[in-house]
């Protein structure tokens, strides 16, 4: 493991362009913010797990140093009958043959013949978006799993203004505009054919923080969801896809493609 001062300076250059307020995770996995700036103790706790911290992506001139693709194992099926359910299933071909409704974000990642498959999904998804942005743009690509539900896909851009970061955001899911599409506004896309079992948010939400008070929060990758107990560790684009391979910290954080 890198020396602690060294992953917090790369998280920091990374991922960090608000400065003035952070936000620490609940057991129950809300978020609570707090107007202090960040300190070295904070990302000391983050990186040992005993907090879970965040970062507001948007500066109060409306800057980011990022955008990203939360890719998220669904809780209800396209078939769902809407309000008041609690979940509902997705068909899932299981690596033994058969086929199994499930729920995918529940199952996942527990011990069932449908979980390599679902692994499979995010990440082909993920690693397809991590190509797809280091092709079109030559920056800088990451993957981290997120500790609980799903992949997050991040492309370092610098510091730029927020909504250049959404727009270079939408022209790479344009890449794929003959089979991801919207379905809730213009911050989820899913799959028009395949991949039932996924969806993908974009951040930044926000183009600017105009009529809203610190805009959204990215859990930072490395620490420890208070939920699931797991850890969100940047993960390698090689391999067999139905695994999650975890990839050196450092060597993510400083610029090596996930498939280095």
């Amino acid at each position: 493991m890198p020396e602690v001062r060294d992953l917090v300076r790369l998280l920091g250059t990374r991922f960090i362009q608000r400065r003035d307020v952070k936000s620490f995770q609940a057991t129950d996995g809300a978020w609570y913010p707090k107007r202090e700036p960040m300190t070295m103790a904070d990302f000391e706790a983050h990186l040992a797990g005993t907090a879970t911290l965040g970062h507001y992506l948007l500066d109060e001139e409306n800057n980011t140093k990022l955008f990203a693709f939360d890719i998220d194992l669904v809780k209800h099926g396209r078939e769902c009958p809407g309000q008041g359910c609690k979940g509902c299933p997705v068909r899932v071909l299981g690596v033994d043959g058969q086929e199994y409704d499930v729920i995918p974000r529940l199952l996942w990642p527990d011990d069932h013949p449908a979980t390599p498959v679902l692994t499979r999904d995010l990440r082909s998804m993920a690693d397809g978006l991590a190509w797809t942005i280091y092709e079109q743009l030559n920056i800088p690509v990451a993957i981290a799993s997120s500790g609980h539900k799903g992949l997050h896909v991040y492309g370092f851009t610098g510091t730029i203004s927020a909504s250049v970061a959404r727009e270079l955001a939408l022209e790479i899911l344009r890449c794929y505009s003959s089979v991801l599409v919207p379905f809730r506004g213009d911050n989820f896309y899913r799959h028009e054919y395949d991949y039932q079992s996924i969806d993908i948010e974009v951040f930044p939400k926000q183009a600017s923080l105009d009529g809203k008070d610190l805009g959204n929060l990215m859990k930072l990758p490395l620490g420890v969801h208070r939920v699931t107990g797991r850890r969100a560790e940047f993960i390698h684009a090689k391999g067999r896809l139905d695994t999650l391979s975890v990839m050196d910290p450092e060597r993510a954080l400083s610029g090596d493609a996930p498939w280095d």
